[in-house]
């Protein structure tokens, strides 16, 4: 026999009453394949699901809880690419509500941790950090209100959503030919870096986003922008090539409508003149109030010039004329002349 349980009760199925065809499969898409897990690279999720018989809402029944499903796996969902271990079926006439998540194609365990409601039996995503001790993409989805049939039942469908937000900086280089930027430890502070994810809304509860830990009651939660290569940008216009660029690769945040400009962008600059000497070797910083919405991408540009950046320039002024554009009167005086006859 199969038996499908949940904490209160458990419904039993004769194995006789079961066809192979009418089992409980999965079909995915992830939206916007221009962030970090795409249809391409997406390889597993962890299902949650509960069904309930007609009057009986309150009493659902666990069916999956946490079960990874893999894609390429033959042992059950062959036809849509996505199988799990330990294969579920249909009961006719009930309703089913699934719901899932993805970290990167890992489960949440340090960092996290996904469960069932205890009322509602959605799923939530509680205790989530997002700091630059853990930056990994996170994907959602749900697909409820599902009535089993006792045949003819289709694959579950999901369409996985992004949850956080994800930010860069580009830096744009303003200064005079052949004078070299170099950029260094670029980093978001004072950023709100936990979180719960309540799957029956859809939404970040905005009451749990919060900074963690609290230190001395002013905490600094910082991210780290680092770029690929070396983790600096250095950036130097020519006579040819104005306004040189550079980005910071891209990085997570839970997703918050901050109240003031309290979060800061931080960065090391150092200048350096056309002779090669640094005129400029300092921590440069300035704040914003962020909205930052799930799903969202942000791209920051900040333009460096010498005086944003605390150089100040040689610059040149003409005090203005008085009156007479400039000329001082001289003394009047008057000429008289007499002609002679003859000169």
């Amino acid at each position: 026999m199969l038996a499908l349980s949940s904490c209160s009760n458990t419904d039993v199925l004769e194995e006789g009453n079961i066809q192979q065809t009418n089992a409980i499969g999965f079909q995915t898409l992830v939206n916007k394949e221009s962030r970090a897990l795409t249809n391409a690279s997406f390889g597993k999720f962890w299902v949650y699901g509960t069904y309930h018989k007609s009057g009986q809402a309150a009493n659902k029944v666990i069916v999956f809880d946490g079960v990874n499903v893999l894609k390429g796996n033959t042992e059950q969902g062959a036809s849509t690419g996505w199988g799990y271990s330990g294969t579920r079926y249909w009961v006719d006439g009930a309703t089913y509500n699934f719901y899932a998540y993805s970290c990167d194609n890992e489960p949440l365990t340090t960092y996290g941790r996904a469960n069932l409601d205890e009322t509602s039996k959605a799923l939530n995503i509680a205790e989530f950090i997002c700091d630059e001790t853990h930056q990994h993409d996170l994907v959602f989805a749900k697909s409820t209100d599902i009535q089993g049939k006792a045949t003819g039942n289709e694959a579950v469908k999901f369409s996985f959503k992004h949850i956080l937000s994800k930010l860069n900086v580009t830096f744009v280089n303003e200064y005079p030919a052949d004078y070299e930027l170099t950029i260094s430890n670029v980093r978001v502070s004072n950023v709100r870096n936990k979180g719960k994810f309540l799957g029956e809304s859809g939404e970040w509860n905005k009451s749990d986003v919060v900074r963690y830990p609290e230190i001395n009651s002013t905490p600094v939660v910082s991210l780290a922008l680092k770029n690929a290569t070396d983790g600096s940008i250095t950036l130097k216009n020519t006579a040819d090539v104005k306004e040189s660029n550079g980005s910071t690769d891209w990085g997570y945040v839970i997703p918050f409508a901050y109240e003031s400009n309290n979060v800061d962008i931080i960065f090391t600059l150092q200048v350096k003149n056309p002779l090669g000497d640094t005129i400029i070797n300092q921590t440069i910083k300035g704040n914003w109030q962020p909205d930052w919405k799930p799903g969202y991408s942000y791209a920051y540009t900040v333009k460096l010039t010498g005086g944003e950046s605390g150089l100040e320039p040689i610059v040149f002024g003409v005090n203005d004329w008085t009156e007479g554009d400039g000329w001082t009167a001289g003394s009047a005086s008057t000429i008289t002349f007499s002609p002679v006859a003859g000169n």
